[in-house]
């Protein structure tokens, strides 16, 4: 008989189970919380494929963020998640893909594709659908007064030389979505994708940047997802 604990809710209410799995070949560890109640529970098996990889806050200026040497060979995904306020006014958010492990350098070549569509106050929404670009842009200009920056969420792909050939071609892309302020202090929200057009280029990381001028502030955290 498989064990099971189960807890009924006073009044009639719902209730809560625990049950062992059936095979010891699926053992979980679930470890109760030892500090203040209303720490949430950890489960070994649920963190592994999902793993915070960097964290930064910082009030240093910075020409650009670069992500290098990524374990790509563990993790198929990343996730990004930040907020950037540009030390100029009226920027471009970017990022590139780059190689060469922990020397790395940005992908500049021609190779890549984009989208994006920003809704923005009064019920109007702006397009951009680009190719052959040697940059990705990530959102229209973000304003670098105090109340304005860039916040956003960033899935990021890469490819490797074991996949299929021809989905190689687009295996190294990107999707967001963010919010800001421009330089006016307008709102906007951004939906974008975009990819870098290259069978034979297998990045091991990537930069984020502003299109001229330095990053002023920022906070962000990495995460990697397993293959």
């Amino acid at each position: 008989m498989t064990a099971k604990i189960k807890l009924n809710a006073a009044s009639g209410g719902g209730s809560f189970s625990l049950q062992a799995p059936s095979s010891s070949a699926n053992n979980r560890v679930i470890t109760l919380p030892d500090v203040a109640d209303g720490t949430l529970l950890t489960s070994t098996n649920e963190t592994a494929d999902y793993v915070k990889l960097q964290q930064a806050d910082s009030s240093s200026s910075a020409a650009q963020l670069n992500f290098d040497n990524l374990d790509v060979t563990t993790y198929k995904f990343f996730d990004f998640i930040g907020t950037f306020k540009p030390v100029t006014d009226a920027e471009h958010f970017r990022m590139r893909f780059r190689t060469g492990g922990g020397s790395g350098a940005d992908l500049t070549a021609s190779d890549y594709a984009y989208g994006f569509t920003v809704p923005y106050p009064t019920n109007n929404t702006g397009a951009t659908a680009t190719q052959a670009q040697n940059q990705m842009l990530l959102s229209t200009t973000v304003g670098n007064h105090a109340s304005e920056a860039i916040s956003i969420n960033m899935r990021i792909c890469f490819a490797d030389s074991s996949a299929p050939t021809t989905p190689k071609y687009v295996m190294n892309f990107v999707t967001w979505m963010g919010t800001y302020r421009e330089q006016g202090n307008g709102s906007r929200h951004v939906n974008g994708q975009g990819h870098f057009y290259h069978s034979g280029t297998y990045p091991t990381g990537f930069s984020v940047s502003f299109t001229s001028g330095s990053i002023d502030e920022y906070s962000y955290c990495l995460y990697g997802l397993t293959r």
